[in-house]
């Protein structure tokens, strides 16, 4: 694990000594609190959070970028619903051109890693519970919750004569209501180096 990273964390959790969990559960679409305990589903894997820190149910190493991003969640004041709009992370920094391309952290490590390649794509979203909401003429659209109250939008575009394969992954407006531009940013690399599985530092920087 990134030294640097694990110290991002262990810099945050405190926050959950603070956090009520009765009331962030319901907020935040999470099933009540047992024994001190909530209980969430990330990126394939499930985790308890508790006023001490994040474990990993499994036991095995888990990146500390996955466990801030869930100490981040647990401890919005986020109140909103998914509103069905999509946009690209860039966007939800202000002013949108402010973030630069960053194509790199999600359409470009997705493209590389699938683009000749559909059925895995197609079967790696299955695994995580996406689901597909269209497939026609080269265009493919899934739908993905990477947190309960945060859905993804990820578009496949085949490649063509003209045009390479391209992956675009964008999240529901209501992102921001929960997480700040930064936190999407390694909310968006965790999703993506959970599909390539490659370790996260080779997409999220320090």
């Amino acid at each position: 694990m990134s030294k640097g990273y694990e110290k991002n964390y262990l810099g945050i959790v405190h926050k959950l000594a603070d956090c009520d969990f009765t009331e962030a559960a319901a907020r935040l679409g999470l099933e009540p609190p047992v024994n001190g305990v909530v209980k969430i589903s990330f990126l394939g894997r499930d985790y308890e959070i508790n006023s001490t820190g994040v474990t990993v149910t499994d036991g095995s190493p888990v990146h500390p970028n996955y466990l801030s991003i869930l100490v981040f969640y647990i401890t919005s004041k986020g109140r909103a619903e998914p509103e069905g709009a999509y946009n690209s992370l860039h966007s939800f920094v202000s002013p949108p051109a402010g973030a630069g391309d960053i194509s790199w952290l999600t359409s470009t490590p997705l493209s590389d890693e699938f683009g000749k390649d559909y059925a895995r794509f197609n079967d790696t979203m299955k695994s995580l519970g996406a689901v597909n909401e269209e497939s026609a003429k080269g265009k493919h659209t899934w739908i993905y919750r990477v947190l309960p109250k945060i859905p993804m939008k990820i578009v496949y575009l085949e490649a063509d004569e003209e045009f390479p394969c391209e992956v675009k992954l964008q999240l529901d407006n209501c992102a921001k209501k929960f997480l700040e531009f930064e936190q999407l940013a390694f909310l968006c690399g965790c999703f993506v180096t959970t599909m390539v599985k490659k370790p996260a530092s080779e997409f999220v920087t320090d």
